[in-house]
């Protein structure tokens, strides 16, 4: 379910990156891609419940054209974004919210994906859920 806001610069829509889910045992979690021709900027806010056991590496992954391969594109410090990022997962720091904030112009390629891999073995795992908050590009009118 998504929620469309509008005002006379911008048109911010709320979609759900991931629902409440529980990952582990080797398990890599993917949202749906988002395409830069007609996203702005996006913030993909995460919500991390408890982490039992396993390292998960949260990434942004681009890709050229829909259809193709994702790779990870870096993340910490870069002029793409802001907020408090995490490098990995863990029980130490889990229960939290973090925020991405993207701008898609900076992006290497047109089309991004969160990606939540597990980097360590963990047998339960990580409850982990996730929001895109995206500002569309707005087309003059004629």
């Amino acid at each position: 379910m998504s929620e469309i806001r509008k005002d006379l610069n911008s048109t911010v829509k709320s979609v759900v990156a991931l629902k409440a889910q529980a990952t582990a045992a080797t398990d890599t979690l993917q949202t749906t891609a988002l395409d830069g021709a007609t996203v702005k900027r996006g913030k993909l806010v995460i919500s991390t419940g408890t982490c039992t056991d396993g390292e998960y590496t949260p990434e942004i992954h681009t890709s050229a054209t829909a259809g193709g391969s994702y790779a990870a594109q870096a993340v910490a410090n870069s002029e793409y974004v802001s907020g408090v990022a995490p490098t990995v997962i863990t029980a130490a720091t889990d229960e939290t919210l973090y925020v991405y904030d993207i701008d898609f112009s900076a992006l290497d390629n047109r089309f991004v994906k969160f990606n939540l891999a597990e980097t360590s073995a963990g047998t339960t795992g990580v409850v982990i859920s996730a929001v895109w908050e995206i500002e569309l590009k707005v087309r003059p009118q004629s």
